[in-house]
C-alpha cells in the first residue's frame, strides 16, 4: 500500500528572529495522496520562561520557481500551555488552499503569555540558526571529547557556542546571553567558553597512557597465568610446587600497578580521601606522590566548583560543612565557590588551576553583584510601596551600588512630592507638623478640634495616606505642641535639605504660592472683578488686612462696573479721545480698585476695538485722563444714575460731553 503522505518541502530547521520567545524547529509541506489536499505542519520550541498561552504565525506561499503569490496566510495555535523547552505543534496540520504551492517561508508574528504580556514580531528576518557540533566534531577527537565529559560531565554532548543573541550549552540547552548559567544544567557560560584545550590534551594523554599501561599490565599478567597454567601440565608437579611457583612468578609490580588502578577508581568515584591514603601507600610508584600532591586536590577543587555551578548541597560534605549549620540567608554557591577558590590557588598552576581560581572568583564577584541588585531590587519595591525611609535606608546600604547614592535622596524626595500633593488638593491652613526622616520615629500632625471638623471627609486619612507605608501619627490639640511647624515650613525644610536634587528649590517656590491664600482675591481686584472680590472678601474668615477699607471701596466702585448704551451727547467724545473714529455707541466698563488709587477702565468692541482709562484717588468718584493734551477728561456718575464722560480745555472749560446709561 502507498504512503498516505508525500513530503514536497522541508523547511530549513532551527528558524529564529533576535529577541523571539521561540525558535521554529521545523517544518514540511505534504501533500495528501487521498484527498490531493496540501498541507503545512510545522514544530516550535519555547526558549523563555514565561509560559505560551497562544502563537499567531504568517505563511507566505511560494510557487515551484520560489516566486510568492496570494496573500499570506495567517493561523493561530489557541489554548496552549507551553513552558520553557516545550516543543508544539508538531502533532497540528493546516490545509493550504492554493494547490500551487510547492514551499513557503513563515514568520512568527504574535506570542501571548500567561501573565497577559505580548510578544510583537518587529519584521527582522527569519533565519536558520547554525547547527550544533558535537564534542567531537568540534575537537576532532573522541577521546578528547571522552575527556571534556569526564571534566565537565557525562551528559555534555555539543560544543558551547552564541549566535543571535543566545548561548547553547554542552547540554544542549537554549539559554539568553543575560542568562550565567545553563538554565537546565546550571553549568557557568564563561567556564564553558574558556576551556583549556591544551590542559585537557595533556589530561587526555595522561588517562590514555596510564589506561595503556594497566592494559599492558593486564596482558603480561594473563601471559604469566598461561605460563604457570603450561608448565603445571607439562610437568604435572604437585600442588604444593605450583603454588610455590605462583607466588615466585607474580611479581611486586602487578600488585602496585593493581593498587595503582584501585586508587585511580577511587579517586574517579569522588572518593578522595581513600585515594589519597592508597596513592601514598604506593610511596614513588609511577605518579603517585604527585595524585596526592597536585592531583587529588585539583580534582576534589574541580569537583566543588561544578557543585557550586549548579547549587548542589552535595559539595558541601567535600568542605565539610553540613547544611544544618548554615543560616537562612547562606548562599550555596558562594560558599563553594570561595573554597574552591581557595584549592585552586593553593595548587598554584597545575593544569588550569590558575585559571579555574579567576573564573571561581569571577563567579563570586557576580554573586554578590546579584545579591546587590536582589538588595536594590528589593529598595525599588518599597519605593515603589511608598515605604520612603524604609527605601531610602536600604539604598544607604547597598553604598555606592548602581545609583543607589541618588536613589537615596530620591526617596527622601518621593515622599516631599508625597505631602507637597496633599497639601495641593487640601486646606493646610491650622495643621502642624514635625517631620520625621528618621525610619524609627513617626511623621506628627497637630490640627484643632475645630479645624479637624471644619475639613473634608477623609482629611485625616488622606493625610496618613501621603507619608506612605512610613509611620505617621495625627493628634487634635487646642494649640500645636512645642516643635511643631506650620504645615508648609515643615515641608519646605524638607525640600531644603534635599539642596539642588531635582526641582526641590521649585516646590519650594509652589509652597510659598499655594500658602498666599488671598492671592484669588488680589487677582479679582487686578481683573477689574469688582463683585468677584467683594463676594470672596465677606466670605473669607480668616485676619484679612484692611478688610472694612476694602470692603468699603469695592461697595464704592461697584455702580461703575457693567455694560453701557449712549444715551445723549457726543458718541465721538471717547473714540476722539482714544484716536478712534467710529462712533461709540456701547461699551463695557471695570474699576481696577487698589488702596490709593483706582483705574476705570473704557473697554470698546465693534470695527474699533480699544481700552480707555481713567484714574481716581481711592474712595473719590471723579476719573480724570489726562494724557492727551491740551484736553482733560472727566467720568463720574450723574444724579441719573449715569455714567458721565467730559471734556475740558486746559482753561478748565467744557467742550463736550455725553451720557451712557446701563444696558439690559
Amino acid at each position: 500500500m502507498s504512503e498516505r503522505y508525500t513530503k514536497l518541502f522541508a523547511l530549513e530547521k532551527d528558524q529564529f528572529c533576535p529577541g523571539s520567545p521561540l525558535i521554529i524547529c521545523a517544518g514540511a509541506l505534504l501533500m495528501d495522496n487521498y484527498s490531493k489536499k496540501l498541507l503545512a505542519q510545522l514544530k516550535f520550541k519555547n526558549i523563555e520562561n514565561r509560559t505560551i498561552n497562544s502563537v499567531k504565525i504568517s505563511i507566505t506561499m511560494l510557487d515551484s520557481a520560489g516566486r510568492e503569490f496570494g496573500e499570506p496566510i495567517e493561523y493561530q495555535y489557541l489554548d496552549l500551555n507551553i513552558k520553557r523547552d516545550d516543543e508544539f505543534g508538531q502533532k497540528t496540520a493546516f490545509v493550504l488552499q492554493s494547490p500551487n504551492v510547492r514551499s513557503y517561508r513563515v514568520a512568527v508574528t504574535e506570542i501571548l503569555f500567561d501573565d497577559s504580556t505580548q510578544w510583537i514580531w518587529d519584521k527582522s528576518p527569519w533565519q536558520a540558526l547554525n547547527p550544533m557540533l558535537s564534542l567531537k566534531e568540534a575537537l576532532g577527537d573522541e577521546e578528547l571529547a571522552s575527556q571534556y565529559r569526564i571534566r565537565y560531565g557525562l551528559d555534555c554532548e555539543f560544543e558551547p557556542q552564541e549566535q543571535q543573541g543566545l548561548w547553547f550549552c554542552t547540554c544542549g540547552a537554549v539559554n539568553h546571553l543575560d542568562e550565567r548559567s545553563c538554565h537546565s544544567c546550571h553549568r557557568v557560560y564563561s567556564a564553558l567558553k574558556d576551556v583549556n584545550i591544551s590542559s585537557l590534551r595533556c589530561e587526555c594523554a595522561e588517562r590514555l597512557k596510564a589506561e595503556n599501561e594497566q592494559q599492558q599490565e593486564a596482558v603480561e599478567c594473563t601471559k604469566e597465568k598461561r605460563k604457570k597454567r603450561h608448565s603445571l601440565y607439562l610437568a604435572l608437579i604437585p600442588l604444593t610446587i605450583i603454588i610455590a611457583l605462583i607466588i615466585v612468578f607474580v611479581p611486586g609490580e602487578v600488585k602496585k600497578a593493581r593498587a595503582y588502578e584501585s586508587a585511580a577508581n577511587l579517586l574517579a568515584s569522588g572518593k578522595y580521601a581513600e585515594a589519597e591514603s592508597a596513592f601514598e601507600a604506593l610511596g614513588n610508584y609511577r605518579n603517585s606522590a604527585a595524585q596526592v600532591k597536585k592531583n587529588i586536590p585539583y580534582e576534589k577543587a574541580l569537583n566543588i566548583m561544578h557543585c557550586a555551578e549548579k547549587a548542589d548541597p552535595e559539595g558541601l560534605k567535600l568542605i565539610d560543612v553540613s547544611l544544618s549549620s548554615l543560616k537562612k540567608d547562606d548562599n550555596i554557591s558562594l560558599i563553594l565557590y570561595q573554597a574552591a577558590a581557595e584549592r585552586f590557588g593553593a595548587i598554584g598552576d597545575y593544569r588550569d588551576s590558575l585559571k579555574n581560581q579567576e573564573l571561581c572568583l569571577a563567579a563570586i564577584d557576580n554573586i554578590h553583584t546579584a545579591n546587590l541588585q536582589a538588595e536594590y531590587d528589593k529598595a525599588v519595591s518599597l519605593l515603589k510601596g511608598k515605604n520612603y525611609l524604609a527605601a531610602r535606608d536600604a539604598f544607604q546600604a547597598l553604598g555606592d551600588f548602581s545609583d543607589s547614592p541618588k536613589m537615596v535622596k530620591e526617596a527622601v524626595y518621593q515622599k516631599a512630592l508625597s505631602l507637597y500633593s496633599f497639601m495641593e488638593n487640601n486646606d493646610i491652613r491650622s495643621v502642624y507638623a514635625k517631620l520625621s526622616t528618621d525610619t524609627e520615629l513617626p511623621s506628627e500632625f497637630s490640627l484643632s478640634k475645630d479645624a479637624a471638623l471644619s475639613r473634608a471627609e477623609g482629611f485625616v486619612t488622606e493625610l496618613k495616606d501621603a507619608c506612605g507605608g512610613d509611620k505617621a501619627d495625627i493628634s487634635l490639640d487646642d494649640k500645636a505642641p512645642e516643635g511643631f511647624l506650620p504645615y508648609y515650613e515643615a515641608l519646605t525644610n524638607l525640600f531644603t535639605s534635599l539642596g539642588e536634587y531635582e526641582d526641590s528649590s521649585g516646590y519650594i517656590a509652589k509652597i510659598q504660592d499655594l500658602c498666599d491664600y488671598t492671592k484669588d482675591f488680589f487677582n479679582f481686584v487686578n481683573d477689574g472683578n469688582v463683585q468677584g472680590a467683594y463676594d470672596w472678601l465677606n466670605a473669607y474668615e480668616e485676619e484679612f488686612e484692611n478688610r472694612d477699607r476694602w470692603l468699603e471701596l469695592l461697595e464704592l466702585y461697584m455702580p461703575f462696573c457693567g455694560s453701557w448704551q449712549l444715551s445723549t451727547g457726543d458718541t465721538s467724545l471717547i473714540p476722539t479721545a482714544a484716536g478712534k473714529t467710529e462712533p461709540c455707541n456701547f461699551f463695557t466698563s471695570s474699576v481696577v480698585v487698589g488702596l490709593d488709587t483706582v483705574t476705570l477702565r473704557i473697554n470698546v468692541s465693534g470695527n474699533e476695538e480699544y481700552t480707555f482709562e481713567f484714574t481716581a484717588e481711592a474712595g473719590t468718584t471723579r476719573f480724570s485722563n489726562s494724557d492727551y493734551p491740551p484736553y482733560n477728561y472727566l467720568a463720574a456718575i450723574s444724579v441719573l444714575k449715569r455714567l458721565a464722560f467730559m471734556k475740558f480745555d486746559d482753561s478748565g472749560n467744557m467742550i463736550s460731553s455725553c451720557d451712557y446709561s446701563r444696558a439690559g
